[in-house]
């Protein structure tokens, strides 16, 4: 991959198809429609790292890295393969879904998400996580950097966030930090969060990308989020495949391993 201004982004296009709404339970079919965007920021900061895979390369495998919903620690997993469902041991089901499309995912289908999307939780005692462990991780294909865009919120407790200018932005109760490096638009890449006893990492593409301070406290009342804040907006716009929350703080070898490295 080769870093870049922040400028060449704009050449990158995400088209996804939106076939038929993630409640149908009769699987995906194609409408035929096409939803484009490109990233319009033109400005940046001279040390700031940008992924651009080069001409047939991708910002990962070309094959799409195991992935399991009994992995230890897990407490929520998201594979999107036909179901909006946790598949975890919790087993939640949405409490509201509004606007989602059943599209090629990173691994088999994924979930892209629009402005007017909604995949919401009520609150569950599966999303209080350990004040000093915790985890949060999944492969993205984002459309637009102009606003911030929450990947998973874990409200008032931990979140994985895209800020505006397209980084990797970790948020809890007690801290946050944001990576470095500026993603790009219209392709996957895997990114990550995790608090490990007090300190709080931000990964990109399997790679520690910011180190800051972070803690959860507990919020029994509490819903939590895919691809947008709870209770509502900074809604992400693009897809996204393989989430998973866990219990426990994955080590640096675990995240790289399941963003393919």
């Amino acid at each position: 991959m080769t870093a870049v201004g922040r400028g060449a982004l704009c050449g990158f296009l995400l088209i996804a198809a939106f076939g038929c709404s993630a409640e149908q339970a009769s699987g995906p079919r194609s409408s035929g429609t096409t939803d484009s965007s490109t990233d319009d920021e033109s400005e940046g900061a001279a040390d700031e790292d940008v992924l651009v895979p080069q001409q047939g390369e991708a910002i990962g495998p070309a094959s799409a890295p195991p992935f399991s919903c009994s992995d230890p620690g897990v407490a929520l997993c998201f594979s999107f393969d036909g179901t909006s469902s946790d598949q975890s041991p919790a087993a939640l089901a949405p409490s509201e879904t509004a606007n989602l499309a059943f599209v090629a995912g990173r691994r088999g289908q994924a979930i892209a998400f629009g402005p007017d999307s909604a995949l919401r939780f009520a609150p569950h005692p599966a999303f209080d996580l350990p004040s000093g462990a915790g985890s949060i991780e999944a492969w993205i294909q984002r459309s637009s950097s102009s606003t911030d865009a929450v990947v998973f919120d874990d409200d008032a407790r931990f979140s994985l966030t895209i800020d505006a200018g397209g980084h990797v932005w970790c948020k809890s109760s007690k801290g946050e930090v944001r990576a470095s490096t500026v993603l790009p638009v219209g392709q996957w890449v895997h990114v990550a969060c995790v608090v490990d006893a007090g300190t709080m990492r931000a990964y990109a593409a399997g790679i520690v990308d910011g180190i800051g301070i972070g803690g959860i406290d507990p919020s029994p009342m509490s819903a939590a989020a895919i691809g947008g804040n709870a209770p509502s907006g900074e809604p992400f716009v693009g897809i996204i495949d393989s989430l998973r929350v866990f219990r426990v703080a994955r080590t640096p070898e675990e995240i790289a391993s399941a963003a393919g490295k």
